[in-house]
């Protein structure tokens, strides 16, 4: 037998390999009854603070965003399993009324945004809206594109890229009947969105906040409960800060459909939720606020204390109390913590930033922390920009609460197969406070010409180590039986992405061989698509990316060159500028110099020789 030495391409496919499963082995399945939820997330640990952190300024013993005008009103999102887009949107439109309230804007309406255009485009590949030819995301292979349930990662991954979120006016929640087929059971109807609205907007997710949760074990067998107090108190700070806060628990029925009636099924008059031992999460709603004297007594089976979550649900203001519910702090069930901030357009239907650079279709749908390890891994997307802009800000994908994300960005690149072969524009490392994707802006913009191929780099580690923010595909699998069999399909076409061990160069990922593994007692192939990092830019007028520089700019008055000021333009790169053009303001000083001089001396001799001429006759 021939035993052939591998190449460094293969020593890191096969570390990749080698941590997608154990990643896998990680991942917390959820058996979702009535499919309110598909892809499961990493396990709730990873997102949860060190022990040893803790909140020390006082909270408020009951707060409701409700009361403060920074909650809107109950949805019903019958027929589907679409909890997981109701809580979602609910949150976002949280988020933006509390925006709003902090700087004082007053509105007629509260938001209104579309659960349909986000449960429909959740499902659909990114090449049907014409994105890059790319067929990539996460796809129904049954066509059950509002059934399949979902996730806050699925939910991220989606609004990552722009794809919503979308007005409630645009796309209603409602079906359509067929000319075929005139019914009036919605479920029967034609509920297609048109593939034109994929990149439709009202305001554009920025950041998804994936908090830690109250409910920790420590065992395997989710048997021996602690309550996290440190989570609690981070989850009511991020209500006070952004809005309502997404959660994943075991309800007691999981849609509309198989609620009985207003109790609950909890037995009580007040709507009450608590699960004394772990149950497996089916159902996704919104926090609103917390109560820490709700007492214990309310619930059919009494928690170890008073307090609990004050819940909107997504069943109508028919159901509990007006639509609402209270949810034990003691809850075993309680996960997937997440709070989103959005970017809202100005008076004019200006956004922050009017691009954005990406290769991650799938993204957060479907990924693993790839690459675990002591040593640094670093990881990279080139681009080419396609008019003459600003890049203001990149994103960042984080495991753990505290991560570092180490950013450079490289312009004008010399050999588009490597990030780093051009000139340094930005280098700068912050702390990332929770898991989840992130928009990090650049301390220092750069500008950017058409046409110049561009790289952003990444190195991000956190409490397990340093790893790539890659995302990965699966082939075609039943989801634990689910009748809607999904697929997540990533693509890297070469030259996209990069990845990077420590001692040794680029390596593409379009070149990572695919694998065969077992998925949920199945067969799947897996691949690797493209890192998770996007770049955002903002559009530059062409006398901003060649201002012309006076030679003695606001002489006397102390201010800078607003031309180069209001450019949006880095400060180096400026001051690079500034610095070229008084390079050739001292040169022609000099080269004024040296013809005085010259002439000076020419001038000396001409005297001199005059002199003598006269002394000789």
């Amino acid at each position: 037998m021939k035993i052939r030495k591998k190449s460094s391409l293969n020593r890191t496919a096969g570390i990749l390999a080698a941590v997608l499963i154990m990643a896998s082995g990680l991942m917390s399945p959820v058996h979702a009854d009535g499919q309110e939820s598909a892809q499961p997330g990493l396990d709730q640990s990873y997102y949860n603070l060190k022990h040893s952190e803790s909140y020390d300024e006082p909270l408020s013993a009951a707060y409701d965003l409700r009361t403060l005008g920074r909650s809107t009103s109950v949805k019903n999102q019958n027929p589907w399993s679409s909890c997981w887009a109701f809580s979602g949107i609910s949150a976002i439109e949280s988020n933006v009324l509390t925006q709003q309230k902090n700087k004082g804007v007053q509105t007629a309406a509260e938001p209104d945004y579309s659960e349909r255009h986000l449960s429909y485009f959740a499902y659909r590949l990114a090449d049907a809206a014409g994105v890059n030819n790319r067929a990539e995301g996460t796809a129904s292979v049954k066509g059950l594109f509002m059934d399949l349930g979902g996730t806050r990662e699925l939910l991220t991954g989606t609004l990552s890229t722009w794809c919503g979120v979308d007005t409630e006016a645009d796309v209603p929640y409602e079906g359509t009947p067929y000319e075929w087929h005139p019914t009036e059971n919605p479920k029967e109807m034609n509920w297609e969105v048109a593939e034109n609205k994929f990149f439709n907007a009202a305001v554009h997710l920025q950041n998804a906040d994936f908090l830690p949760g109250t409910a920790t074990f420590t065992d395997a067998e989710k048997q021996s409960f602690v309550y996290d107090k440190n989570a609690e108190k981070a989850i009511k700070e991020s209500l006070m800060k952004n809005g309502e806060v997404q959660v994943y628990f075991a309800a007691g029925q999981s849609t509309p459909q198989e609620a009985a009636d207003s109790t609950d099924g909890a037995g009580k008059k007040d709507a009450a939720e608590f699960n004394k031992t772990y149950a497996a999460p089916n159902h996704l709603v919104s926090i609103v606020g917390w109560d820490d004297g709700y007492s214990a007594g309310n619930f059919a089976e009494a928690p170890e204390g008073d307090g609990a979550w004050i819940v909107k649900n997504s069943w109508g203001s028919g159901w509990g109390n007006d639509g609402y519910f209270y949810l034990s702090y003691y809850d075993r069930s309680v996960q997937s913590f997440a709070s989103y901030q959005v970017d809202i357009p100005d008076g004019e239907g200006q956004f922050t930033y009017d691009h954005n650079y990406q290769y991650d279709f799938l993204g957060l749908k479907s990924y693993a922390p790839l690459g675990l390890q002591e040593q640094s891994a670093e990881a990279a997307n080139v681009f080419t920009a396609a008019g003459n802009e600003s890049l203001k800000a990149v994103s960042a994908v984080t495991i753990t609460p505290g991560s570092t994300v180490h950013t450079r960005v490289y312009q004008d690149l010399k050999d588009k197969n490597d990030p780093e072969s051009g000139t340094l524009a930005a280098d700068q490392t912050e702390t990332v406070k929770y898991g989840g994707y992130h928009t990090l802006s650049l301390e220092q913009a750069v500008p950017l010409e058409t046409g110049e191929t561009f790289a952003v780099i990444q190195e991000i580690s956190g409490s397990d180590g340093y790893y790539w923010p890659i995302e990965t595909g699966t082939g075609a699998y039943d989801f634990y039986g689910m009748e809607g069999t999904f697929r997540c399909i990533a693509q890297a076409d070469a030259g996209q992405s990069f990845i990077k061990k420590a001692g040794e160069g680029w390596q593409d990922v379009k070149a990572l061989p695919d694998e065969t593994i077992e998925l949920y007692g199945e067969t799947a192939t897996r691949n690797y698509g493209n890192a998770m990092i996007k770049a955002f830019t903002g559009d530059l007028s062409e006398e901003t990316v060649t201002p012309e520089v006076d030679p003695q700019p606001n002489e006397g008055t102390g201010e800078p060159d607003q031309n180069i000021q209001e450019s949006g333009a880095d400060t180096a790169g400026a001051s690079e500028a500034a610095k070229n053009t008084q390079t050739g303001i001292e040169g022609s000083h000099q080269t004024t110099t040296f013809i005085l001089v010259g002439v000076l001396v020419v001038v000396a001799v001409l005297i001199a020789a005059l002199y003598i001429r006269r002394r000789k006759k």
